[in-house]
């Protein structure tokens, strides 16, 4: 009796604020591949590249909320936080090949999508903005004696 094998498939990198497949869906599944090689070669993906990338993205997203009125990690989930965490990591994947040149013209639109991101993050945090995201304390419902 043939003994048949079945592939294993490629795992995907993963964590809690996004993972490849959302990564690929806002990029394209061809500048992932792209970006995770650094020798800019014909490999497939480096997961373990996609991996740091949305592990630095996610650290960026905690970091940055960590001393405000949010718990981290941030939760509920929206498409807003993914959407944030998908930014972050395409820009860290993109800029550690270390291709980066003036006149960039990618490179410069994922600069200016990641400082975008980073100034609304601020702007949730300082409350300048409503994120309906768990607190570390309630919101007051009345008015405030100062």
């Amino acid at each position: 009796m043939p003994i048949t094998l079945t592939p294993t498939p490629t795992p995907a990198a993963t964590a809690y604020y996004t993972n490849q497949t959302q990564l690929e869906q806002k990029w394209g599944a061809e500048n992932i591949r792209l970006w995770s090689n650094k020798g800019n070669d014909t490999l497939p993906t480096d997961v373990a590249a996609v991996q740091s990338s949305i592990n630095l993205a996610g650290n960026t997203i905690d970091q940055t909320f960590y001393n405000g009125p949010f718990l981290t990690p941030l939760t509920p989930l929206g498409t807003m936080i993914v959407n944030w965490a998908n930014v972050l990591a395409g820009y860290e994947l993109y800029t550690d090949r270390g291709i980066f040149e003036k006149g960039d013209e990618v490179g410069g639109k994922l600069t200016k999508q990641r400082n975008d991101v980073i100034k609304e993050m601020l702007a949730y945090k300082g409350g300048a903005m409503t994120l309906q995201c768990q607190r570390k304390w309630p919101t007051p419902t009345g008015p405030i004696a100062v």
